[in-house]
């Protein structure tokens, strides 16, 4: 069994730019597209046990 994909600390919590991730090395553009994350916007993702508040698509 594969084991959890490692979230990056600075990503658990808050809605964050996703172009800006991969290019600090925090991500790759493939691991977005998994099950880890929630796309809000075009390019802003969230990691999927945060809370997906209102406060979040401001």
């Amino acid at each position: 069994m594969p084991s959890p994909p490692r979230i990056p600390r600075r990503l658990a919590f808050l809605p964050f730019v996703g172009s800006r991730a991969v290019a600090e090395g925090l991500v790759s553009w493939a691991m977005l597209r998994g099950p880890a994350w929630h796309r809000l916007l075009p390019d802003v993702y969230v990691h999927r046990n945060s809370l997906r508040t209102a406060d979040h698509r401001l």
